[in-house]
């Protein structure tokens, strides 16, 4: 066997040394890097505090300003003004979340009939971002956990939770909620209405857990819509500096569904328009 070359005294510890000053130079390139990055952030994150203060104090003066005259006002209008208020609430804090968003087609500002807004359950707090997304009030359903739950800073959070418990029913499933929808609707309120178990993530999943009671709820007397949230399911991730874009789509029934279809084919209609291939149904 041919025999290896042998380095000359010294040279290997040369070779050694050019290494260890190439990856020290490495790192401290990447350290600089580093420390370049974090002075750029501080004025974000400043700016990003400053803006978040900004907007609880502005929460706080518009709230008392409203409670001052509502105290002029009928009960049915004072209902109404705090209601408005607490929707705006809402709209702020998820625009400062990082939630951005866009309507393929402008929502309808006043519905003439009452209208049963079907959309999936994509996260904790995604009923509260239907919720805020209209212009006049929707019941939606919503979890015990998200009352105690403080959104903006310097603003108690009873006040937002006494009037979303006032614009909301409990989180349960659509089939057990049904008796309560109906009554809703024949009340006159608009309602939204999950439509299915846990949370979405359609890039995830290929099917899509529809309620059964989803069947029964397509025959109510209403205007019935469907509301896909696109790219919902990435709110945990979003940031003031790191916004996500979401695109709304409010799409009626009759665009989505064939009354003439059966059951089987009507509720894959609707999963492939929540971006899912299958589905499958739960009690």
């Amino acid at each position: 066997m041919p025999k290896q070359p042998q380095l000359k005294p010294g040279l290997k510890e040369a070779l050694l040394n050019r290494q260890q000053e190439a990856v020290l130079s490495e790192r401290l390139r990447r350290s600089k890097e580093y420390l370049e990055t974090l002075k750029a952030a501080v004025p974000k994150r400043q700016k990003a505090r400053f803006l978040i203060l900004a907007l609880g104090c502005w929460a706080f003066l518009k709230y008392s300003l409203i409670r001052t005259l509502t105290f002029f006002l009928s009960s049915d209008n004072k209902k109404r003004k705090l209601e408005s208020w607490c929707r705006w609430y809402f709209k702020q804090y998820f625009r400062y979340r990082g939630v951005r968003y866009y309507e393929t087609q402008p929502f309808p500002s006043r519905p003439e009939k009452p209208m049963l807004i079907i959309t999936p359950r994509y996260h904790l707090f995604s009923s509260v971002f239907v919720y805020q997304l209209f212009k006049f009030p929707v019941l939606v359903p919503v979890a015990s956990v998200v009352y105690s739950f403080r959104a903006i800073s310097w603003l108690k959070w009873a006040f937002a939770a006494k009037w979303l418990k006032l614009s909301s029913y409990p989180d349960l499933s659509a089939t057990a909620n049904i008796s309560s929808i109906k009554e809703m609707l024949q009340k006159g309120y608009s309602v939204a209405v999950h439509v299915n178990e846990g949370y979405s993530f359609p890039g995830k999943e290929t099917a899509l857990p529809l309620y059964s009671g989803l069947t029964e709820l397509l025959k109510v007397e209403a205007d019935i819509y469907f509301l896909n949230i696109e790219g919902m399911e990435r709110y945990p991730l979003a940031s003031f500096l790191r916004p996500i874009l979401l695109r709304c789509d409010l799409v009626e029934k009759s665009k989505i569904i064939d009354d003439q279809a059966s059951v089987e084919d009507q509720l894959l209609s609707v999963a492939r328009f929540f971006g899912y291939w299958d589905k499958l149904l739960v009690s």
